[in-house]
């Protein structure tokens, strides 16, 4: 939720309807829009297209789910949406969840650094 906070100012200026509640146009998605639809709709490698970042964070939406440190019960929490799916749906706002040790290609992490 802090880094979706984050990068909410800058949207507007990749598209005036980029939101956090759709993120077809910063992402890697089924549906993508312009800027963001060169390539889209295929996994591909972290920072494949410069128009999948906000604010230098590549891939937040879209490309591939992310395990979040959030739990509920048993489940574990994953964001972002993927390839696959459509940023108009699921963007990087949304949530979903699943037991961990389940199995997804379209499902990752991201490596954090922390600077104090």
């Amino acid at each position: 939720d802090t880094t979706c906070h984050w990068i909410e100012d800058s949207l507007s200026s990749i598209n005036a309807s980029a939101n956090l509640k759709d993120s077809r146009y910063y992402g890697n998605y089924s549906n993508s829009l312009a800027p963001a639809n060169e390539n889209s709709g295929i996994k591909r490698a972290a920072g494949f297209n410069e128009n999948w970042k906000t604010k230098n964070i590549y891939d937040l939406a879209g490309n591939v789910w992310e395990w979040t440190s959030e739990a509920s019960s048993s489940r574990f929490i994953f964001r972002g949406a993927s390839y696959n799916d459509c940023g108009s749906d699921y963007s990087v706002s949304y949530r979903d969840s699943d037991d961990d040790s389940n199995y997804f290609g379209n499902i990752g992490f991201r490596f954090r650094l922390y600077i104090k």
